[in-house]
């Protein structure tokens, strides 16, 4: 130790002569550099190499070695990539039991606060194309179970064009409204999304609800598929409260 410690000094002391001479313009030697950290390496870790993956590859053999062994020596590289990638998996798992656990021991207070769980606020959300782009009239009323969908249609058209008429008046005018078209599109999926702002991506739309109306149909082994059709509030009158049902029309799934 004290003649390696001799040695780098009477170096330092004596290296401008390689300027000198023209031998070289500067030190900036990674190795060179190294070496001035010989003498803290010994001391601290009792070797020169081997202690820090930096400077070696010795974790990259080690791992390389691993993984080779780990696969059947004919598909290696993709098993390898995967059996990498279930360790590293492994090890990111691992961490965040210690994490949870560590917080467990020290007792963390509750927030005085609580975060409210539920998103009031939603929007409509319908998607782009139809679920089914053409679906007869007669097909709305057998297979989805709309049995006053004609009617209700016609009711609606007369209540765009007068908002005035009570449902007595309406009733004698329903079959003055012909429906002039047979087929239309039908929509399967209604959502509903809200954007938390209590979550870490405030700014992200999240889906709070959604509404569920499929038919009876078969799956690609030809078995039959039951009908899903849900329950559903509309609220319709603008004095229909929050918590109660009046001017709030109840559609039941059949």
């Amino acid at each position: 130790m004290t003649a390696l410690a001799t040695a780098i000094a009477d170096f330092q002391l004596h290296h401008h002569i390689f300027v000198e001479l023209s031998i070289r313009d500067n030190f900036d030697i990674p190795k060179l550099h190294f070496l001035l950290h010989f003498l803290y390496f010994i001391r601290r870790f009792s070797t020169l190499n081997n202690f820090n993956t930096e400077y070696t590859e010795q974790l990259h053999i080690d791992m390389v070695k691993d993984a080779y062994t780990a696969s059947n020596s004919k598909d290696k590289f993709p098993q390898m990539t995967a059996w990498l990638d279930q360790r590293e998996r492994i090890l990111l798992h691992d961490k965040y039991l210690k994490c949870t656990c560590q917080m467990e021991e020290n007792n963390v207070l509750p927030c005085p606060h609580s975060v409210p769980s539920l998103i009031l606020c939603c929007q409509l959300c319908m998607s782009v194309r139809a679920s089914r782009k053409s679906v007869l009239l007669t097909s709305v009323i057998a297979d989805y179970r709309a049995i006053n969908f004609a009617l209700a249609l016609q009711s609606c058209v007369i209540q765009l064009q007068w908002p005035m008429l009570t449902a007595s008046q309406i009733l004698p005018l329903l079959k003055t409204i012909p429906i002039p078209f047979h087929w239309l599109p039908v929509y399967h999926w209604i959502k509903f999304v809200s954007q938390d702002l209590h979550s870490l991506d405030a700014g992200h739309a999240s889906i709070v609800d959604s509404i569920h109306i499929d038919p009876l149909s078969k799956d690609k082994y030809g078995k039959d598929v039951p009908a899903q059709f849900d329950t559903v509030l509309i609220k319709c009158h603008p004095a229909a409260g929050v918590t109660s049902v009046k001017g709030t029309p109840v559609i039941v799934a059949p």
